[in-house]
């Protein structure tokens, strides 16, 4: 077998880069931007007063955020603007409680972002043993300063760590992309065969009541569609059908897909 000497190697390697990025970078991205929408973030937000409100974002260990400090988003409910708003934040996990008092000036409408500094990033870890540690386990906020009849509302945003543990990421080009708009798409793909090839399309309660060629039918799809679905429905063959279209240019991935 003709080996590539390491020059030669160091040569090509940076045209096979820009090979593969031509032909996975725009799905890739497609998939990931997909996680990013279904993520959510700052859709939500919770009063920490009857004027002010907060929304969460908690950044994972694959989310590919330069700044993993978990982020803040502050705003005033109304058209009123504060001077000054200072917020005790809170993390925990099983073990230990992280603490950050934040000061933020000028807050209205317009939400303003701060980061906590002392809240880690989320992840997790499995032991030989088969234990589970989650770095973060929920993001608690309270705001400080208030008079004494107002309300007290402290929020707790509580995380589970789902979409590490069940979702499919891929890291590639020093990134990590989620796989779940993908896998979906070749999950339709199946579920299309599925319905084609081995699916009657008509039921009928009483076997007489069947007419011939409904009998034929589905001879047919237990003779021929259930071996070619067979086939068809692996993995292999699935990713080839998904795959082969796109680097041929010959269709582009789109979220309607999954």
């Amino acid at each position: 077998m003709p080996q590539v000497s390491l020059p030669v190697g160091m040569f090509l390697a940076p045209f096979m880069e820009k090979i593969s990025q031509w032909m996975f970078l725009d799905t890739l991205r497609t998939s990931n931007n997909h996680y990013i929408e279904w993520q959510q973030i700052y859709k939500y937000w919770d009063n920490v007063s009857e004027t002010v409100e907060v929304s969460v974002y908690a950044p994972n260990i694959l989310d590919n955020d330069k700044t993993s400090l978990p982020q803040i988003a502050v705003r005033t409910n109304n058209d009123t603007e504060i001077d000054c708003i200072e917020l005790l934040v809170e993390g925990k996990n099983g073990h230990v409680k992280y603490q950050d008092v934040l000061k933020i000036y000028n807050v209205g409408p317009l939400p303003t972002i701060i980061c906590a500094p002392s809240i880690p990033l989320r992840s997790f870890h499995i032991s030989e043993d088969g234990g589970y540690f989650s770095t973060l386990d929920s993001i608690s906020i309270q705001r400080k300063g208030m008079g004494s009849n107002e309300p007290k509302l402290k929020p707790e945003i509580i995380y589970s760590d789902t979409e590490l543990l069940n979702d499919r990421f891929i890291k590639k080009w020093d990134y990590y992309w989620n796989m779940r708009a993908i896998d979906s798409a070749c999950g339709n793909i199946k579920s299309k065969l599925s319905y084609y090839l081995i699916q009657p399309k008509i039921l009928y309660a009483r076997r007489e009541n069947i007419p011939k060629i409904e009998m034929l039918k589905g001879l047919a799809r237990l003779f021929i569609g259930k071996p070619v679905y067979f086939i068809l429905s692996r993995e292999f063959m699935l990713k080839t059908y998904f795959w082969l279209p796109i680097i041929l240019r010959l269709r582009k991935f789109e979220i309607k897909d999954c």
